[in-house]
């Protein structure tokens, strides 16, 4: 084993404090730190940002991070810090300026060109890494909507998650409002994050989530995909997501530990409608493969959700509510 291999358990459990890391991350991992490009194609919950991040502490120079939302830009330097570990935000035209730092965070409007023609990235060779997309932990549910957010505090209550962390996704500013209220009169301890709060409202909100602080955090998509030490267990979406690739994505956020989870849609025809009002006219086929994903209770919800990325599972047995119901 090399140096660097050596050091990479190392700093996974000194740095990190991981006991261990999977598979797919130590291939990517070695992959990178023998020099080669690599296509990382990894579902959520894969763990990519340890891929990156790791490599970046065990070699020279500076490693671009390119996240589309400042929200996840902003979760995952909290978590850098805390650690530690050397990062930045600025763009420096001389790479000297950078000296001990590891990591450089951009999103894609910043001047990536620049970025790009300053490092120089040889595509060449390219190495492809997956994973398995499966989510053998990931419970699926879409249940009928009555638009009342009481409906939320007894789900909650129904299953048992007072005590959990979670996620709860809305459609507006005061959707998530009225949720919160709901929850905060039944004593759960929960928190906002939407656009109309200020940018420091919204780091705070984030912050007492993230070292649990409070147990559910209640925002819009720009939410993001929020990282945490602790485990999500559950996510609520109180709107209808806009596809499956944004209901795939958001998914990732629970269960990232292997334990059970819990993704449940509250849903009826007005969902589909305000969601159709809100693109305005613009391609809705997207949203129309996602609302007859939430009408079907025939076909087992991995597998319509998988068969979209083209991929072909089992029946999940009992991790969604239409194999549940066959059982019944």
């Amino acid at each position: 084993m090399s140096g660097k291999r050596h050091a990479m358990y190392d700093v996974v459990s000194g740095v990190f404090g991981y006991d261990n890391i999977r598979k797919h991350q130590e291939e990517a991992v070695n992959a990178a730190l023998d020099e080669r490009n690599i296509l990382l194609n990894l579902g959520p919950g894969g763990g990519t940002s340890l891929c990156y991040q790791l490599p970046a502490l065990l070699s020279d120079g500076l490693t671009v991070v390119i996240l589309p939302l400042i929200s996840e830009i902003t979760n995952e330097t909290n978590e850098l810090s805390k650690i530690g570990v050397e990062y930045t935000l600025n763009i420096e035209q001389d790479i000297t300026k950078y000296e001990k730092t590891k990591l450089l965070y951009i999103t894609p409007e910043q001047t990536v060109q620049d970025v790009i023609s300053s490092f120089g990235v040889d595509a060449e060779k390219i190495t492809p890494i997956t994973n398995n997309f499966e989510r053998p932990n990931l419970t699926l549910e879409v249940m009928p909507k009555k638009d009342n957010a009481q409906e939320i505090v007894d789900y909650v209550t129904d299953k048992k998650l007072n005590e959990k962390t979670g996620v709860i996704v809305c459609l507006s500013k005061l959707d998530c409002e009225k949720v919160f209220e709901k929850l905060s009169e039944s004593g759960f301890a929960s928190t906002l994050y939407h656009a109309s709060l200020s940018s420091e409202e919204r780091k705070q909100n984030m912050s007492n989530w993230i070292d649990g602080t409070v147990k559910i955090v209640i925002g819009t998509v720009a939410l993001g995909v929020p990282k945490r030490k602790e485990p999500v267990q559950f996510i609520i979406y109180y709107k209808l997501p806009r596809s499956l690739e944004e209901y795939f994505v958001l998914n990732g956020i629970v269960g990232r530990n292997g334990e059970d989870c819990t993704s449940v849609i509250m849903y009826n025809n007005a969902s589909f409608e305000k969601m159709q009002m809100m693109l305005q006219g613009m391609n809705d086929t997207e949203l129309k493969k996602m609302n007859e994903y939430c009408k079907n209770v025939t076909i087992c919800r991995h597998q319509v959700l998988y068969s979209h990325f083209e991929r072909v599972v089992d029946k999940c047995g009992s991790r969604c509510d239409v194999c549940q119901q066959d059982k019944s």
